[in-house]
């Protein structure tokens, strides 16, 4: 509607409005003088028994007490600001197109071929490094339909590819755990020397001594705990602002429920795994690292994430664009630091003729 036909709407509607209820509640104010704050007006014509109504629906809130100066007034509008507009640099473009159109499916795709060739693996470390890749390349296909079905901004695609991370870095701690033991240490094999006998002197495998391992973790789990409180000691900021990639208008945000789940709520999680896992330590009479360290890993899987991520969103949270490049970047260093050792070592990790 144009102004012109608008203000005739409204001219055309004054005095059949003058005693009419505007109110949403059925609600009128006694009479008298009153400040009117408008909100919206909706306008319109409506056809009635073949001729033309003119409408007008008004949203307002009267305001009490004393008249608000200039400055009072601008407070009642504050937060309702136009989004700021960050000006990104060409180098930042084409910083942010490589990592999520090139790095992003290259590292995707050599997570794809290593879970393929680490399917039928029967070691358990290599079983959870395994799940560790399956859990990251899910997280990241949800990723990446979030970016380029909904510009960033499901939640639902957003907490999977959160939760797949949580549970990738779950499972390739166990996975390094199981994998230092196996191979370094042979603290749960009974056949084999610990690593750690010269340090020991004496092994709980052939003596009645406390077992050093054992102890350290005793030390890892409640500092882990405590490390957690990082999270729980963070609050959200706010962070939201319009940029253009290649002339493509982008928000930039990093919204307090995704920082409520990286921080509180990962914490939360990670506490309670650090509890079991001590608790099981303690009071488990066989074998108590072996289960205690599961649960250690369930830990190091939310305190893990929401670290990294605390890390970037602290160190870039002014500019995003860098948040999500060496976030790319590190995943992809992830990645290809796997293939590295299952290449290196892979006469010994994986069977003759079957290792890449």
């Amino acid at each position: 509607m144009s102004d012109d036909a608008f203000l005739e709407v409204l001219a055309g509607c004054t005095d059949a409005c003058t005693n009419m209820d505007l109110s949403d509640d059925g609600w009128m104010p006694p009479d008298g003088n009153y400040d009117v704050l408008i909100e919206d007006v909706a306008a319109g014509i409506k056809e009635k028994n073949g001729m033309n109504n003119a409408w007008v629906k008004p949203s307002f809130n009267i305001l009490d007490g004393e008249a608000l100066s200039p400055g009072e007034m601008s407070k009642v509008f504050a937060g309702n600001d136009p989004i700021p507009f960050r000006e990104s640099p060409a180098y930042e473009q084409w910083a942010i197109f490589v990592t999520g159109f090139v790095i992003k499916p290259i590292y995707m795709l050599i997570s794809l071929v290593m879970i393929i060739i680490l399917w039928r693996r029967k070691s358990v470390g290599l079983t959870a490094l395994k799940w560790a890749l399956v859990f990251f390349l899910s997280g990241e296909l949800a990723c990446a339909v979030n970016y380029i079905f909904f510009v960033g901004h499901s939640h639902l695609s957003e907490y999977l590819h959160s939760y797949g991370m949580v549970l990738c870095f779950a499972f390739a701690t166990y996975a390094i755990i199981e994998g230092v033991d196996t191979h370094f240490v042979k603290f749960s094999s009974p056949e084999e020397k610990c690593a750690a006998l010269g340090l020991c002197r004496s092994c709980y495998k052939y003596t009645d001594v406390p077992c050093g391992l054992k102890r350290l973790f005793f030390f890892l789990i409640p500092t882990s705990f405590l490390l957690t409180f990082m999270l729980l000691s963070t609050g959200p900021k706010m962070v939201s602002y319009n940029s253009r990639i290649f002339g493509r208008l982008y928000n930039y945000s990093h919204s307090v429920i995704y920082q409520r789940f990286e921080t509180h709520y990962c914490a939360v999680i990670a506490l309670a795994f650090f509890a079991i896992a001590f608790f099981v330590l303690i009071f488990k009479k066989e074998d108590p690292v072996s289960a205690s360290k599961i649960f250690f890993a369930g830990g190091m899987g939310p305190l893990g994430f929401g670290l990294l991520r605390l890390v970037l969103f602290g160190s870039y949270d002014g500019n995003l664009v860098w948040l999500n490049v060496w976030e790319e970047v590190t995943e992809l260093m992830f990645v290809v630091g796997i293939g590295v050792i299952l290449w290196i070592f892979r006469y010994a990790l994986l069977p003759t003729g079957e290792h890449p």
